[in-house]
């Protein structure tokens, strides 16, 4: 859309959003091979910002990108499945099943965007400088993850490869897949592969989401069916991986349209009814638990977000009920050295928002990063200092140290780090006499003015 040509849709936004719509149903349709399901995931994926009369035109790109996808020589590729001897299945006391597949899938697609937010979260709040840079910390992933993938034979597959395992109703596959113990196995390979799929998911870059999430939710929804036949002697294993897949995408993304998805490609009518019933399951219970995870990505990147009003109390509320009062704000007029050091003191620790900048009306004029601000404050005085006295520009000189320590750590490379941590430990070493007379010294200072405390509190 930059291009000069389509320069008027990158004007519009209206148009720009329709465009950006129609395209995310266009990557579904591709990835998974499901027109309708592609559609019904970009409505629900942008429903916010949704127009109904940009569904035709949604459909007409999908379509088309079946029809181009069917003439190319390599469309046996496209679809992420390809399901065959699938069996009609009876809407029975069966479904008590389908709701606890539906809880379990829902708990597995939280923990999916709960353990990628951690992940995220710890990796930015590491103290090892080498994890911060995220080529090496990409490196390091792809590392663990091409090992694993060595090691543990079926995760070779790719999603397609192995959910095309998973959904065949030919025991002898997936037989062949998990040999010798198949609950065992099965277990181990879902284990590793949320595990690494997790991984994947919290390095900076593009990872995908559609195949690892459908994969680790069709092992479950396998393994999950594998459990029932050994209690209960049910042989329609491939069902519960269907099913699965929907229900754990459903819990990790908070959308319905899922069951849709799996609807198109298995083709069976009867599946529909225990589709529905487990992904909605799914996604109740993962709303109750855990944000979605494009809401958890746009979160980590600090994007616009607009959350989702639970109560409906809330919905009688103004701005000025929720806003809280701060003492962090610059005085347009009275902008001063001084003025900027007071807020700094104000400032909560690690304070990574902007700092406003009101007239005397109380109106946002500006704002201001914190570290904009103190470089501002640290040029405005070396440019003055020299009009001070020698004990205010120590006073100031402290008061700049301390702001820096408080507020913006020194970064140093892993290798820095290293040379700083041994550096440290030899100077710690070569005065523990010093710091041993330091510490008895301070002691002896506090006994003393302990004692003078008492005296003079018998005086008084």
């Amino acid at each position: 859309m930059k291009i000069n040509y389509f320069s008027t849709i990158n004007k519009s936004t209206s148009s720009k959003n329709n465009m950006l719509a129609a395209a995310a149903a266009a990557g579904i349709t591709l990835s998974l091979g499901t027109p309708l399901g592609g559609v019904l995931f970009s409505i629900e994926s942008t429903a916010s910002i949704y127009i109904v009369s940009n569904i035709w035109k949604s459909f007409f790109c999908s379509v088309v990108c079946i029809f181009i996808s069917k003439l190319m020589v390599s469309s046996k590729t496209i679809l992420l499945a390809e399901i065959s001897g699938s069996k009609p299945i009876a809407f029975s006391a069966e479904v008590i099943l389908f709701i606890i597949q539906g809880f379990l899938g829902g708990l597995i697609g939280s923990l999916i965007s709960t353990f990628v937010a951690k992940g995220v979260y710890i990796r930015r709040k590491s103290k090892i400088s080498f994890l911060n840079n995220r080529f090496r910390y990409a490196i390091i992933v792809a590392t663990i993850t091409s090992i694993i993938t060595f090691i543990i034979m079926p995760l070779r597959n790719t999603d397609k490869g192995l959910m095309n395992f998973l959904f065949s109703y030919d025991s002898t596959n997936i037989k062949e897949l998990t040999h010798p113990n198949e609950g065992l196995n099965l277990f181990v390979i879902f284990s590793f592969k949320l595990i690494i799929s997790i991984l994947c998911l919290t390095v900076n870059m593009p990872a995908g989401i559609f195949g690892p999430i459908f994969a680790i939710g069709a092992l479950f929804g396998r393994l999950y069916g594998h459990c029932l036949h050994v209690l209960f002697g049910l042989n329609e294993e491939a069902i519960y991986s269907m099913i699965g897949a929907a229900c754990v995408f459903s819990g990790a993304t908070h959308s319905v349209s899922s069951a849709l998805i799996i609807f198109e490609m298995t083709g069976q009518t009867t599946y529909l009814a225990p589709l529905l019933l487990a992904t909605l399951i799914a996604n109740l219970t993962a709303q109750a638990l855990s944000m979605n995870l494009f809401d958890v990505l746009l979160v980590i990147k600090n994007l616009p977000h607009l959350p989702s009003i639970k109560s409906q109390a809330l919905y009688n509320l103004s701005a000025s009920d929720i806003m809280a009062k701060v003492n962090f704000y610059a005085d347009l007029e009275q902008i001063g050295m001084m003025n900027c050091l007071s807020i700094f003191f104000k400032l909560p620790k690690k304070y990574n928002f902007s700092i406003p900048i009101i007239d005397k009306n109380g109106t946002i004029r500006y704002t201001v990063n914190a570290k904009n601000l103190f470089k501002y404050v640290s040029l405005a005085f070396e440019k003055v200092k020299l009009s001070y006295n020698i004990k205010n520009q120590s006073n100031f000189i402290e008061y700049f140290c301390f702001i820096r320590k408080k507020f913006f750590k020194v970064k140093r490379s892993f290798f820095q780090q290293i040379i700083y941590k041994f550096r440290k430990l030899y100077i710690t070493l070569r005065d523990k006499e010093k710091l041993k007379l330091n510490k008895n010294f301070e002691e002896e200072s506090n006994l003393r003015l302990l004692t003078i405390f008492k005296e003079s509190k018998n005086l008084y």
